[in-house]
């Protein structure tokens, strides 16, 4: 079974009954993509049932508005209506929401009380704004980015001098970000996290993954990647990850609605040949260029595409032969740019023959 099978098998029961567990994790995590501006408190003193929550946000917004969204925001949504009638998340109280999208970054939080004193702090990924998939490129050559600055921020003003036993985790960057705010938590706080989940969330620079704020955490974090992961192999210098089957394939398998379900735990099996393409692939993409190489290759394509007015991945999906006219474009780019274009152009083609021979 999937996420969706899950919560009808064990919808019924409560935390107290059947414990949180790794499935509960990825659930809250893609709820995180939901936009709860103006409906969750910004602060812990007031808190909010889901079912309250979902209740006013489905009240507010149709499904020819979820149309709109990415791929994960919609999930997002969907699982929201799926759970919040059952009797395991209906009175989960929801807090501490943060939302920051400007020009420079993209940072989403929120806070889940699942049971008295026990929080799941969510991260959220990349949506649809074009800083944030910067900022995505960002990492790969720079420490701290704005996202991490926020996420780190958010844990000490929220939980510093809080009592509350803590969970993180996130999807996608939000994984990322859920590990870097346990690696610059202080002892004090870094004590009261029981785990931190990273769902296909990006690996770290060699920098932070070979120092001692990492190296002294690195027990407590559980990464889970589906066997076609695109994300969570990039910038991945562990082995001790845990590898989902997923039932769709490719690209679409970063997206957890399709990873599969056995009792109340994951399908674990390998990685694919696909997956294996694009970490190798990648990582000697990465470790070919200086860190000014990279910062220079992204500022050009980022460039380029507020050149011609693209503000969010949905202007991408609109406009692709504008994006690819733009990169076409010779004049706009110098030489080592289109070179490693070119690079990662073929590893895409790589990845894509993987792909075609499996199905």
């Amino acid at each position: 079974m999937n996420i969706f099978g899950y919560i009808k098998k064990y919808g019924k029961f409560s935390f107290t009954m059947e414990p949180f567990n790794e499935v509960d994790n990825v659930i809250l995590s893609c709820i995180s993509y939901v936009d709860f501006l103006n409906i969750v408190s910004k602060g812990s003193l007031v808190k909010r049932r889901l079912e309250d929550v979902a209740k006013e946000y489905f009240s507010n917004n149709t499904k020819r508005d979820n149309k709109k969204n990415i791929s994960e925001v919609r999930t997002g949504i969907k699982l929201l209506y799926e759970v919040w009638h059952t009797k395991r998340y209906r009175d989960i109280l929801m807090f501490n929401y943060m939302y920051v999208g400007s020009s420079s970054s993209q940072f989403s939080a929120i806070s889940f009380e699942y049971m008295k004193n026990y929080v799941y702090v969510a991260f959220q990924g990349t949506d649809e704004l074009l800083s944030g998939w910067e900022e995505d490129f960002k990492i790969a050559y720079s420490y701290p980015v704005p996202a991490q600055r926020y996420a780190i921020n958010y844990l000490k003003r929220k939980y510093l001098l809080s009592h509350n036993n803590l969970i993180l985790g996130g999807h996608s960057k939000g994984g990322h970000l859920a590990t870097i705010a346990l690696m610059e938590a202080p002892t004090f706080l870094s004590k009261k996290i029981v785990y931190v989940y990273s769902n296909d969330g990006l690996g770290l620079r060699k920098e932070e993954y070979y120092s001692k704020k990492y190296q002294r955490i690195k027990d407590k974090i559980v990464k889970i990647i589906p066997d076609y992961s695109v994300v969570g192999v990039i910038l991945q210098y562990d082995t001790n990850y845990m590898v989902v089957k997923s039932k769709t394939k490719g690209f679409f398998a970063h997206n957890p609605k399709g990873w599969l379900i056995e009792d109340n735990h994951f399908l674990n099996t390998r990685l694919t040949r696909f997956s294996l393409v694009i970490k190798e692939g990648m990582s000697r993409w990465l470790d070919s260029y200086t860190y000014r190489e990279k910062h220079d290759f992204a500022c050009s394509i980022f460039d380029l595409a507020r050149k011609y007015k693209f503000k969010s991945l949905l202007d991408f999906k609109k406009r692709k032969l504008d994006f690819f006219r733009m990169v076409a474009s010779s004049k706009n780019v110098d030489e080592k740019t289109k070179e490693m274009a070119k690079r990662l152009v073929s590893i895409i083609i790589k990845c894509n023959k993987e792909y075609k021979e499996d199905l």
